[in-house]
């Protein structure tokens, strides 16, 4: 494997375990499976509720 080859493939890994690419994921599977009746999140809807999941503000109770 070449170093440019590397760098790409660690640049890779960095975004999927950052979540980076999470929307992208997301498109590619609904693309592949599209959902029955449910309505497909744009971009911004989906990194809203993805961030909802992270912040403590949005969930009931204390923990």
């Amino acid at each position: 494997m070449s170093v440019g080859a590397a760098v790409r493939e660690a640049a890779r890994l960095w975004r999927g375990l950052m979540g980076d690419d999470a929307y992208a994921r997301y498109a590619a599977h609904v693309a592949a499976e599209p959902p029955d009746g449910a309505v497909v999140l744009s971009e911004r809807e989906f990194w809203r509720g993805h961030q909802d999941g992270f912040d403590p503000r949005t969930r009931g109770g204390c923990c």
